[in-house]
C-alpha cells in the first residue's frame, strides 16, 4: 500500500530549492526576477547617492520663520484713550 503523499500530483516541498529552480528555468520568471532584482539595486544605489547624507540639520533661524509663518497673524488692537 502507498503511503498517502505518494498518491499526490505534486509532492510536498519542504525547502524552496526545486521551486526556484523551476522558476529559473522558466523564462518569464527569469526575466521578471532579473528586473525586479535590478530595480531594487537602482533604488538602493539612488538612495544611497541622494538621500542617505541628506539629513539637514534644523538651525533657529528656520525653525522660527517656519513657525512665525504658519502662525495666523493676530488682529492689531485699537490703541488705548488716555483718560
Amino acid at each position: 500500500m502507498k503511503a498517502w503523499h505518494a498518491t499526490c500530483r505534486y509532492p510536498v516541498v519542504t525547502s524552496l530549492g526545486p521551486n526556484l529552480t523551476r522558476l529559473w528555468r522558466d523564462r518569464t520568471g527569469r526575466h521578471v526576477t532579473i528586473v525586479v532584482v535590478a530595480k531594487i539595486c537602482l533604488l538602493a544605489a539612488i538612495w544611497w547617492v541622494f538621500v542617505r547624507d541628506g539629513k539637514p540639520e534644523p538651525d533657529v533661524n528656520d525653525v522660527a520663520a517656519a513657525v512665525l509663518q504658519s502662525a495666523p497673524q493676530a488682529a492689531t488692537a485699537a490703541p488705548e484713550s488716555a483718560r
